[in-house]
């Protein structure tokens, strides 16, 4: 079934990505992970959906594959690819709304990026209560507007219009199920083991390694199960368990549904 499957980066993008970029690996690395965190918080901020949210942060890691880093300013580039996924799906934001929260979160207001400081400091940064110190002004906006709108064509036209996204969250929740983990003696331990499913495949949507732009959404379904069933200690079953999904997710691109 197609709609469970997801393009992957080929060899060549991946070794072009690492051997020809004109920084540092890890510098790389930071970019990637501080534009993702970026996007997160501000899908946060505007009570978008996770599910649309983790879209756009795969949509901003297969741009990357193809585009090099420095080819746009990243905190335009997070809000563009958040416009779009939030316009596909069923919660669209507004370019003003995104234009105010990523203001703040750019502002010496938000706490995103700031360094750890003392409660005496941190008091002297409270974010004041007029919102307009950390809104845009209208030729301000205007100009996100533009910039906006301009990246959100060069990323369609970059993906060459294949937004599609297949995440592995319900996927998770569903081997969970079919593995009889939610059968755990107490209510804590079944909300902890889902918990922490989640929680692993949100970390990697934030991973330098991009391995939702190398791995299906199958594999890193079975990875977050198997990764939080073993911090909380549940008990795993003997046979190679993940084989199965493995195959069914095999026999579907076969099948070419």
């Amino acid at each position: 079934m197609a709609h469970l499957t997801n393009p992957l980066a080929t060899p060549d993008q991946l070794y072009r990505r690492s051997q020809f970029s004109a920084l540092p690996a890890d510098l790389q690395d930071i970019i990637f992970f501080q534009s993702q965190l970026l996007t997160q918080a501000a899908g946060l901020l505007l009570q978008l959906p996770q599910s649309v949210t983790a879209q756009a942060n795969v949509l901003l890691a297969r741009f990357w594959l193809v585009e090099p880093l420095l080819s746009q300013e990243f905190s335009s580039l997070s809000a563009a690819v958040l416009y779009l996924a939030a316009k596909l799906g069923p919660a669209p934001a507004s370019p003003r709304n995104i234009a105010n929260v990523y203001t703040y979160l750019l502002s010496p207001y938000s706490p995103l990026f700031r360094e750890p400081v003392s409660s005496q400091t941190s008091s002297q940064i409270k974010p004041p209560d007029d919102t307009g110190s950390y809104t845009p002004s209208e030729p301000a906006y205007q100009a996100f507007h533009t910039t906006l709108l301009a990246l959100e064509a060069r990323i369609l036209y970059t993906l060459a219009f294949d937004t599609h996204v297949a995440l592995p969250h319900p996927l998770a929740v569903t081997y969970l199920q079919a593995l009889d983990f939610f059968a755990l003696p107490t209510q804590a331990e079944k909300n902890a083991l889902g918990s922490l499913a989640v929680a692993y495949l949100n970390t990697a949507l934030l991973s330098p390694q991009q391995l939702y732009a190398t791995h299906q959404p199958p594999a890193l379904a079975v990875a977050a199960v198997y990764n939080a069933a073993r911090d909380v200690g549940a008990k795993m079953p003997e046979c190679a368990w993940w084989r199965l999904w493995m195959r069914l997710s095999m026999r579907r691109r076969c099948w070419g549904g």
